[in-house]
């Protein structure tokens, strides 16, 4: 009884890890095929199959990111539905980054997502700088040496007007990297 009864628990969560990644492959033929819709329901599809994928959750954060950036770009004058609608999407894109970070907060490319998603909304949400700086600190300390952590984080000080600190992190850059372009 015992066996049956983990043989039956084996095969639904085999079968739950299975249907997730053909959600997951189904999104990414929509994706070639130009079937956004299609794309994005497979992806949320292959999440709440199997919530414990991170790459799952990465994507969808990317996805979400991408699909707001868009809408704020087609309309100039956003209605009050596109505001809503980026705004949902943003939303979205943030809870997807923090779920990964759940999954793995070790993972320093799951705090650079996280911190690549606020710097994405750093003139439109106020506060989202000081969130990017933090991720992407996060991410610097988990993976120290990754030059391209230090860029990003370099990047928001530069644009923020924080020249000092930009500085100081290119030097960071030149120490650990002397011959990264």
């Amino acid at each position: 009884l015992l066996l049956i009864i983990f043989v039956l628990l084996a095969v639904y969560l085999l079968g739950r890890t299975y249907l997730a990644e053909y959600y997951f492959k189904k999104s990414l033929d929509s994706f070639v095929l130009n079937q956004p819709q299609k794309f994005y329901d497979y992806q949320r599809r292959a999440i709440v199959t199997n919530p414990y994928i991170e790459r799952f959750r990465l994507n969808f954060s990317q996805t979400n990111l991408l699909i707001a950036n868009a809408l704020a770009r087609k309309a100039k004058q956003p209605v009050k539905e596109d505001e809503l609608l980026i705004g949902r999407m943003i939303k979205t894109a943030i809870e997807e980054a923090k779920a990964a970070i759940t999954l793995n907060p070790q993972k320093a490319s799951n705090w650079e997502n996280l911190g690549s998603t606020y710097r994405n909304i750093i003139k439109s949400a106020k506060g989202s700088d000081a969130w990017a700086i933090s991720a992407y600190r996060r991410a610097i300390s988990l993976d120290p040496y990754n030059p391209q952590y230090r860029m990003s984080l370099a990047g928001i000080y530069y644009s923020l007007g924080r020249y000092d600190e930009a500085i100081q992190i290119f030097n960071q850059i030149i120490s650990i990297k002397k011959n990264w372009s």
